[in-house]
């Protein structure tokens, strides 16, 4: 909706009737038939659309404050629900994944955004992000690896584990002459039989 306003130059245009071409060449690119399902996979992997991805999971929205960006205060969105934003809520009809993982609902305003009267913000201070994420994991079992639970969430995460494989790829080529020393000043035992 911002890229459009700034393109056009005005708010005064109906937003479904551009997303609607996107959703005709977004085709050529996926199995997919229905449009809503096409939508709720771009708005996964990070494309443009008119629908506002939320979780029904507290814990998974806390996760998404925290995650990333640790020198920013974060934020949990609460949606009132509504009588409008209850027909607003669509469900995903085929969910795969990470929708499963994320717990996601989708949120389709006629304008492509919210009013910030229909929501309440709560902060998240930068200074508690890393310790809340790592009382996800422990706690709750949520993590980078859970809620990005495919191929896209690895690749979004991969340079997390690069060290690891680097570290790794060392240790498995260093000579194993190295790897065990005996301390030659320490009298040997022998068993005794």
């Amino acid at each position: 909706m911002r890229n459009c306003i700034n393109e056009i130059g005005t708010e005064e245009f109906d937003i479904e009737i551009i997303q609607k071409r996107m959703l005709e060449m977004a085709k050529d690119y996926t199995h997919e038939k229905d449009d809503f399902e096409i939508l709720t996979e771009l708005q996964h992997y990070g494309g443009h659309t008119n629908i506002i991805d939320f979780t029904t999971d507290n814990h998974i929205a806390l996760f998404f404050a925290c995650d990333g960006s640790h020198n920013k205060d974060g934020r949990v969105i609460l949606l009132e629900k509504t009588e409008v934003i209850k027909n607003q809520i669509e469900p995903p009809q085929n969910p795969q994944n990470r929708i499963i993982a994320q717990k996601s609902i989708f949120v389709r305003p006629p304008k492509g955004f919210l009013e910030p009267e229909q929501y309440s913000v709560i902060g998240i201070p930068k200074s508690l992000k890393v310790q809340m994420l790592d009382y996800l994991q422990k706690q709750h079992g949520i993590s980078t690896q859970t809620v990005y639970n495919d191929l896209h969430g690895f690749i979004r995460n991969q340079h997390i584990h690069q060290e690891t494989y680097m570290e790794t790829y060392r240790g498995g080529t260093q000579p194993r002459e190295n790897v065990l020393q005996i301390d030659s000043s320490q009298p040997s035992k022998k068993k005794e039989t």
